[in-house]
């Protein structure tokens, strides 16, 4: 990615700032990264949170809904995986913005009932829907079943 190059931002009905300048937040876990000479720092969101704009600018944007629940039994069907959107260039006034991670589902209970869905992540008005549950087959032979894994909102910048 290439931010030096921005030319145009979507969101908060703003006008965009100067070219290259990330916005300046703070929430969820913070890690950096470094490519190409330039150091990013990203702020995962495993559980519902509140990210804090202290300096508007811009972000990248990954929103992961919630897995879905695996199904029971032989021939039980894994949960389907939450949606992932990604948002690049996304500006951000100043605030606080609401942070939704959805929930894995939960696995078959029973060889006749499929694994539950997901629930849906959203940050921003960026929806990831949740992933759909595995169907289940009552043949008499018990299996494993597993619960969906939770989404994660990330945000990066500069």
């Amino acid at each position: 990615m290439s931010i030096q190059k921005l030319s145009t931002t979507t969101g908060a009905g703003s006008t965009a700032p100067a070219a290259g300048r990330f916005a300046q937040t703070s929430g969820g876990t913070i890690t950096t990264y470094t490519s190409g000479g330039i150091t990013y720092q990203v702020q995962t969101f495993t559980a519902s949170g509140t990210l804090t704009v202290n300096s508007s600018g811009c972000v990248d944007v990954l929103v992961v809904g919630g897995g879905g629940g695996g199904g029971r039994g032989y021939y039980g069907g894994g949960g389907g995986g939450g949606d992932v959107i990604s948002a690049s260039s996304l500006f951000l006034q100043s605030g606080s913005y609401t942070v939704t991670v959805g929930a894995g589902g939960s696995a078959a209970s029973t060889q006749t009932v499929q694994g539950s869905n997901g629930t849906n992540s959203n940050f921003s008005g960026i929806n990831a829907s949740g992933g759909g549950g595995g169907g289940s087959r009552n043949n008499g032979v018990a299996g494993l079943a597993a619960n969906g894994r939770d989404g994660a909102p990330i945000v990066t910048g500069k």
